[in-house]
């Protein structure tokens, strides 16, 4: 009886959401990304319910920092994320060397996926420990997608790293919350997939409701070279001050409050792909698909995409268009390429 109440309370707890707030310290003993340092810390805002969350953070020297802001959010099928720059602490110049004004002053994302993606975030640790519970409560494969960085150069956020083994364990009361995960390095000569390459596990507790909430977590990604030495390469800690029942809905969608370079992925799995749209944003609005598909944006990156993938024999007339579909585009995303060599991840 008394862990059917706990279940139930557990799921009902699930259904009214959560808030928490705290802060995540990232360090790495890794080659350290450009503009970034050994030791980075964030005060965090997190909202979950069901399949949608909404995470904020802010760096706590977020004046010295590239980026001094970012919100990521989910609907229960596609991520929104939004980072907001501190422009005036670079010379922004243009291909030529010119000193020019951005047009942006932080980009934005629409990504087909309900998991965060490594390459352009910090906030993975704190998905795992209060928005994947539908997740994993519905996956009974062994294996769980990678929510870190692992050899994929690809600049695209769309994450096509294969599932890994994977155990985890649930906290007590209620069993909503993760309390363990152990990601494991796919097989190799030596035994090196006997180690956990990633482990993620709650340290501290507090109940809320009847229910056990993580309070405190480390997050720590070991070497891969020597994965059997478990010596860490980055590490996560967080702390939360406060974790409450959630008092209003969830907005996936992160409230954009200065011009962003927009990167939009959501057609890269269509019939005809077309990997990005990109289109400056100066209305604070996020476009659906479907509207998004009747703008001149699409149209042209939908002429870069037929141009790269055509494979047809180049000539003269055809190099010219490509050329000019090719300049346009650049032209107009100068100032977010700049930006994406200073938040480079791990």
């Amino acid at each position: 009886m008394c862990l059917l109440l706990a279940w139930h309370a557990g799921w009902l707890f699930a259904a009214a959401g959560i808030q928490v707030e705290g802060t995540l310290v990232y360090s790495t003993a890794g080659p350290i990304p450009a503009g970034g340092a050994n030791e980075e810390q964030y005060v965090f805002k997190l909202t979950a319910q069901g399949q949608q969350w909404n995470i904020q953070m802010v760096p706590t020297d977020a004046e010295k920092r590239p980026i001094k802001y970012i919100e990521i959010g989910c609907d229960g099928e596609t991520l929104y994320a939004y980072h907001e720059q501190n422009v005036e602490r670079v010379v922004w110049k243009d291909t030529n060397n010119v000193p020019i004004v951005p047009l942006n002053r932080g980009f934005a994302m629409i990504i087909p996926d309900t998991l965060p993606s490594p390459r352009f975030f910090r906030c993975e640790p704190l998905w795992l420990a209060y928005c994947s519970t539908w997740y994993f409560s519905t996956n009974h494969s062994g294996k769980a997608r990678q929510i870190w960085l692992s050899g994929d150069t690809s600049p695209s956020p769309v994450v096509t790293n294969p599932p890994v083994k994977a155990v985890w364990d649930w906290c007590a009361n209620g069993g909503q919350y993760l309390s363990r995960v152990e990601y494991f390095p796919e097989s190799r000569p030596g035994g090196s997939a006997d180690f956990p390459l990633v482990v993620y596990r709650v340290t501290q507790t507090k109940t809320v409701a009847g229910v056990e909430v993580p309070s405190q977590f480390e997050f720590i990604r070991y070497r891969e070279e020597d994965v059997s030495k478990q010596i860490p390469f980055v590490t996560f800690s967080c702390r939360a001050t406060n974790v409450l029942r959630l008092a209003s809905p969830v907005n996936p969608r992160p409230t954009i409050a200065v011009p962003v370079m927009m990167m939009d992925y959501r057609f890269s799995g269509d019939p005809a792909p077309v990997p990005v749209v990109r289109h400056l944003v100066t209305n604070g609005l996020w476009l659906e698909k479907s509207e998004l598909a009747t703008t001149r944006h699409f149209e042209i990156a939908k002429r870069v995409a037929n141009i790269e993938s055509s494979g047809q024999t180049n000539t003269p007339a055809k190099n010219r268009r490509r050329i000019i579909v090719i300049a346009f585009v650049v032209a107009s995303i100068v100032v977010f390429a700049f930006a994406m060599t200073k938040t480079s991840k791990r």
